[in-house]
């Protein structure tokens, strides 16, 4: 983890925060390293997100790559922004979702109820978010949405799936079920599966990637977001980049 010694500006801005109220020249100084720190967060867990794409495409560069990611010690030291200092159970969770390696088979899976969501997107080209809900076992599609959010701000993608899930089947067995959807879910989807207890996620394009498509979103990752809602919910998986090389595209060229 890394750690404050090595931004003495930020850990000196931190001290004097403990000890009295900040002046607003500093409140803009914390909130740009915090706002830095998320950064670096979402980059970190971008390295996932370009290991899967790599699987995905089957390359790495000009040379081919093995279909499996290569294993990583959930327990090994990880470079974590100081946002976790004080939690080390977010902290571990976060490792252990980054960890994740998919084996070829569990991918070309993945993959086939990815394409289900892109579909989807499809018929949204201004905002290409949909997600579906599958049983894990068997393969049946249960739920699916697509963002409406003109309807309601609220609804996006995954939101409308859960609640698409809830209408056909009632709110039981979530864990039975995985949930795919085209981008990073932002925090508040995040949160909603958390509460319903979703155990294993998949998304393509990440948040950054939505970002660069002028569509704002939270700079928070769905990584940071899971590992903080430990105390309720811990998933057996959170698989970004799945077919991340093609929604990219759809969201650099949607109709704005």
């Amino acid at each position: 983890m890394r750690d404050l010694s090595e931004h003495p500006d930020v850990a000196d801005q931190l001290g004097t925060m403990a000890v009295c109220p900040r002046p607003r020249r500093m409140q803009k100084i914390v909130a740009s390293a915090e706002a830095s720190t998320r950064r670096r967060f979402l980059r970190l867990a971008g390295i996932g997100a370009g290991a899967i794409t790599a699987a995905c495409s089957g390359t790495d560069g000009a040379t081919k790559a093995s279909p499996t990611t290569h294993p990583v010690d959930a327990t090994a030291p990880l470079d974590l922004p100081y946002l976790f200092d004080g939690d080390p159970q977010a902290q571990q969770v976060a490792r252990s979702l980054l960890a994740a390696t998919p084996g070829a088979e569990e991918l070309h899976r993945h993959e086939q109820f990815m394409r289900l969501a892109i579909e989807l997107a499809n018929n949204n080209p201004s905002r290409p978010f949909a997600a579906v809900i599958v049983d894990h076992t068997s393969g049946e599609v249960l739920a699916q949405g697509v963002n409406n959010r003109s309807a309601n701000p609220t609804s996006h993608g995954e939101m409308v799936a859960i609640s698409d899930y809830i209408s056909r089947h009632g709110n039981a067995d979530w864990d039975q079920v995985s949930l795919y959807s085209t981008a990073e879910p932002c925090v508040m989807c995040c949160g909603a599966i958390a509460l319903v207890g979703i155990p294993r996620i998949v998304w393509a394009s990440s948040i950054a990637t939505v970002l660069r498509s002028d569509i704002p979103q939270f700079e928070i990752s769905a990584i940071e977001a899971i590992a903080r809602a430990h105390q309720l919910y811990r998933p057996e998986l959170a698989l970004p980049g799945v077919l991340a090389a093609e929604t990219d595209k759809h969201f650099a060229a949607r109709q704005r």
